[in-house]
Formats: structure tokens, C-alpha cells, sequence
């Protein structure tokens, strides 16, 4: 994978992690 995929990715899983999306949404 690309670096920045990678970083996202590890991003994407935090925020599900920590429930961080639904209060974006």
C-alpha cells in the first residue's frame, strides 16, 4: 500500500475505534 493509504486507513480505524465518525455526521 501507498503511505498515505496506509495512514488513512490507520485513520479510519481510530475514528470507528473511538466513535469519532458519528459525531462528524
Amino acid at each position: 500500500m501507498h503511505y498515505f493509504e496506509s495512514k488513512a486507513i490507520a485513520a479510519y480505524e481510530y475514528c470507528n475505534l473511538h466513535g469519532l465518525w458519528k459525531k462528524e455526521i
